[in-house]
C-alpha cells in the first residue's frame, strides 16, 4: 500500500509542476533602464489611459539655476489611448505658479522665467502613447537638500538631494 501512495503522491506532484509551467503570463513592459532620483504615476483625466510611469532621471545645477527632466513611460498598454495633455501654451501665469514647483526647506521655487517672460518649460506637455519627457529650470534650492518635485496631474517626485 506504501508504494501506492508514492505513486499517487508522485503522479499528482508531476501534474502541479507540469500544468504550472504550461500557464503563460502577459509579458512584462520592457523596463527602463535610466537610472531615477524618483518615480511615480501619471493621473490622467481619461478613464481607458492605463499606468504611466514618471521618472526623474537628472537633476542639474548651473551656478543658481536648477534643471529637472522627467521621463513618461506607458506600463500598461490600454485600447483606444493616443495622446494625454498635461497643459498646453494657453495655460494661465496662475496655473503654472499653482501646478509646477519645486519645494525645498520651508520654501517654493517656481519655474523661472527668460528676459521676454516665458517659462523656462516647454509650451505644451503632451503624452503621445504614454511616452515623452519634460525638463524645466527652477531657481536652484542650497546644495545638500532635499526636494520634492511637484508637476500637474504627477505625484510629487521626491524628495531627492540637491547637487
Amino acid at each position: 500500500m506504501r508504494f501506492g501512495s508514492y505513486v499517487a503522491a508522485y503522479a499528482l506532484g508531476f501534474l502541479l509542476c507540469s500544468t504550472a509551467s504550461a500557464q503563460t503570463t502577459a509579458p512584462a513592459a520592457p523596463a527602463n533602464t535610466e537610472p531615477a532620483l524618483a518615480t511615480g504615476l501619471f493621473a490622467s483625466a481619461w478613464p481607458n489611459t492605463g499606468d504611466i510611469e514618471v521618472r526623474l532621471v537628472k537633476v542639474i545645477r548651473d551656478g543658481d539655476k536648477l534643471t529637472v527632466t522627467v521621463r513618461f513611460r506607458r506600463v500598461e498598454k490600454k485600447e483606444g489611448y493616443d495622446i494625454d495633455l498635461i497643459y498646453d501654451k494657453k495655460m494661465p501665469e496662475k496655473e503654472w505658479e499653482q501646478n509646477f514647483y519645486l519645494t525645498s526647506g520651508n520654501k517654493k521655487y517656481l519655474i523661472l522665467k527668460d528676459a521676454d517672460g516665458k517659462w523656462l518649460a516647454p509650451d505644451e506637455l503632451k503624452l503621445k502613447n504614454g511616452g515623452g519627457s519634460w525638463s524645466a529650470t527652477f531657481p536652484a534650492p542650497p546644495a545638500g537638500q532635499k526636494a520634492v518635485l511637484h508637476v500637474r496631474n504627477l505625484e510629487p517626485l521626491g524628495p531627492f538631494t540637491v547637487p
